[in-house]
């Protein structure tokens, strides 16, 4: 479990926000901030843990809030096979600060059972860790990073 991590207070100004309803705005803010959240911004979650954690929450509008929130307001993914939630854009607020922190992150990253959740989750760190750490910062390595990744970051695709 994570100790923290980063929700902008500007998230009540921002108009797709406001334009949520009250019960997407709680499991989007339930997502961000659920104890089963990490680092990845992608986790197992699996329906009935939920509800249980959302006080009492039917599967049924668990479920439709979660629809709301992927098909509607394209703010995360979920694969149902695997139970997953991964945070769409979830490095933008949340880049690991330092070359530890990214390999860490890397490490949760090639755990994602979902092969498009785990690519999802890759190309957002990517594209993240480039834009904030310039080319001449040292590019992580380890046998933890997989080639992809390692060939993105290093700007090869």
């Amino acid at each position: 479990m994570r100790d923290f991590n980063k929700v902008k207070p500007t998230i009540w100004q921002a108009g797709w926000f406001a334009s949520l309803g009250m019960s997407d705005r709680y499991l989007y803010l339930y997502f961000l901030t659920c104890p089963q959240q990490n680092s990845a911004g992608c986790f197992v979650l699996p329906d009935a843990y939920a509800c249980a954690d959302l006080g009492g929450w039917d599967v049924k509008k668990y479920r439709e809030t979660k629809e709301a929130l992927e098909v509607g307001a394209e703010l995360i993914t979920t694969d149902a096979n695997t139970n997953e939630v991964l945070i769409n854009n979830w490095f933008v607020d949340n880049c690991p600060m330092n070359q530890k922190h990214y390999l860490g992150t890397t490490r949760l990253i090639s755990g994602i059972q979902s092969d498009a959740l785990r690519l999802k989750a890759e190309e957002g760190l990517a594209e993240v860790w480039k834009r904030t750490h310039p080319p001449t910062a040292p590019t992580p390595t380890g046998s933890n990073v997989s080639p992809e990744l390692l060939a993105k970051l290093q700007g090869r695709r």
